[in-house]
């Protein structure tokens, strides 16, 4: 660890060089066509390089004006140090990396020192892709046109390269898996694959730029010692700090919902059919009779249960119907869990989806379980 003298000698380098890049008079007033300096922005950026120096939480309010990615970009690059930039939104980093870490590589030496990382669901998968193409896709004509176009030429599979497709189009989501989907390590096209290659190049960067969603993944994995999302890093800058709270509950909580209930079952008859005859026919049985249990237990909420997330979930106000109806769900998709189990030896996708069948029935016992009276 260095002294507070040297940390400190380190911050006033870094000082002086973040204001001969913001300060009046600067390079970035002289470089940058329509630059202006601002006293405010001037003194964020010298505090976070501060901070960045230290080592000391810092927590800035800045107006609207104040210049604020520049304000921690610039100290983050000039540290020395591997930091993360979590933004609040898909959009701000999109900002952040197309627009302001552009603007300054025509002034700082950038090429490869900062990288952009989102989740998984944001890019191109190859190994669904293929098969998708070839089975003649579903959607739009014209939509599967462009994609086709724009596979062939993407260099980072990132979905928002396609600006003409909105981003709720379901097309997306043939093409692009979620972290239950993935295969990982597991998967043929691992190497060459847009996800493993963004965390390359993330690993050899010195700034990452994130979003809280997928920050908070980052720790939850780690917390579960599973590994990691995000490369170590030395610090993080928070964007939008203010969406922090919610993204964390929603993170280190439990969250079922039919939709992702049906995407299992809807995901266990497809793979199932590479099974024999029978083996399919019994495992389509399970995920159906596990999908028809979720509707009185939605029936029952909708008519009698929470109005939002917010509202506390108390299934003996319910009474024992529902509890019932409850306690049948979760062994509908504890069984199905079981029965995929038995296959999961078949392919890497059968492996997967016993895992996935696994967590949802334990996240439908910690929610709905009898042995929780009241969830708050």
């Amino acid at each position: 660890m260095p002294s507070p003298v040297s940390a400190r000698s380190g911050a006033d380098r870094d000082q002086s060089a973040v204001a001969d890049l913001l300060a009046s008079g600067g390079r970035l007033e002289k470089e940058l066509p329509g630059f202006i300096a601002r006293a405010p922005q001037l003194a964020m950026a010298e505090a976070v390089s501060d901070a960045l120096a230290d080592g000391h939480h810092l927590l800035v309010e800045a107006g609207t004006g104040t210049g604020k990615t520049f304000a921690y970009l610039i100290p983050a690059l000039l540290s020395g140090k591997r930091v993360v930039i979590s933004t609040g939104t898909r959009v701000l980093q999109d900002q952040v990396f197309e627009k302001d870490v552009a603007a300054l590589a025509t002034i700082l030496p950038m090429a490869g020192r900062v990288a952009v990382l989102k989740g998984r669901s944001n890019y191109l998968c190859i190994y669904k892709y293929g098969p998708f193409m070839r089975a003649g896709g579903r959607g739009d004509q014209a939509d599967r046109a462009a994609l086709s176009e724009w596979a062939g030429t993407t260099e980072t599979g990132d979905l928002a390269e396609l600006t003409d497709l909105p981003d709720d189009a379901p097309l997306r989501r043939e093409v692009s898996v979620t972290a239950d989907q993935c295969l990982g390590g597991r998967c043929p096209d691992f190497e060459s694959c847009f996800i493993t290659e963004a965390r390359r190049r993330a690993m050899r960067a010195d700034v990452v730029v994130v979003n809280h969603h997928l920050m908070f993944a980052d720790l939850g994995v780690k917390s579960g010692a599973f590994g990691e999302v995000i490369p170590h890093y030395d610090a993080v800058i928070f964007d939008e700090a203010h969406l922090v709270e919610e993204v964390a509950t929603s993170f280190f909580g439990v969250r079922v919902s039919g939709a992702r209930l049906k995407e299992l079952c809807d995901d266990a008859v497809r793979e199932g059919l590479a099974l024999s005859p029978t083996s399919s026919q019994r495992l389509e049985t399970d995920a159906r009779r596990a999908m028809e249990r979720w509707q009185p237990v939605w029936a029952w909420l909708a008519e009698r249960g929470p109005t939002n997330g917010r509202q506390p979930l108390r299934k003996s106000a319910l009474g024992p119907p529902f509890e019932e109806a409850a306690k049948a769900l979760i062994e509908g998709f504890q069984l199905l869990a079981v029965a995929l189990a038995r296959h999961q030896d078949h392919n890497d996708e059968l492996f997967q989806l016993a895992r996935r069948a696994e967590v949802i029935g334990s996240e439908l016992d910690c929610v709905l379980g009898t042995q929780v009276s009241d969830m708050v």
